[in-house]
This record gives C-alpha cells, sequence and structure tokens, in this order.
C-alpha cells in the first residue's frame, strides 16, 4: 500500500544511512525496531527536498487501532481452523 502511494520502502539496517552503518557494527540482528526508527528519523531530518515524512509508530491511535484489527482478523481465522485458543 505505501509503494502504491508513492513510497520508497527501505529495509532496516540500509547501510546508505549513519544509523544504519554503526548499527550494523554494534548489532548482530536484523530487523530491529530501534534500527528501524533511527534510520527512518535520519532518513526525514537530511532529505533536503522536504518531501520525505516521518509517522510516529506504536503508541498512537493509527497504529493502536491497525494492530487492534490484525488481532481481531487473526482470532476470527484460527477459529476458522479451529483452533480455541493460539498458545502464542
Amino acid at each position: 500500500m505505501m509503494r502504491v502511494w508513492g513510497a520508497d520502502c527501505v529495509a532496516s539496517r540500509a547501510i546508505r544511512l549513519t544509523s544504519g552503518e554503526k548499527s550494523l557494527r554494534r548489532c548482530r540482528y536484523a530487523g530491529q525496531p530501534r534500527i528501524a526508527i533511527s534510520e527512518a528519523i535520519e532518513d526525514a531530518v537530511s532529505d533536503k527536498s522536504g518531501k520525505t515524512r516521518y509517522s510516529l509508530g506504536s503508541v498512537l491511535n493509527h497504529v493502536l487501532l491497525h494492530q487492534t484489527i490484525i488481532g481481531l482478523e487473526a482470532k476470527k481465522q484460527f477459529e476458522i481452523i479451529g483452533e480455541k485458543s493460539p498458545d502464542l
């Protein structure tokens, strides 16, 4: 959906950014949220065109609503396949 609206999706630990390069040296696990957030903020504040935007994440209403819907859909899918309560 992000690409449909013209966003450039870049995986975390993008070596093209200073924060990603530093994290690569210090951390052995890929895809940590703190790395992705650091990179996203760096990308947004260093964009000279002013077109890059950063949307705050997981504790704000739009993300909480999104996560709630995902959870409700997952519960229904488990019910459909006969799973009473997933263990994880």
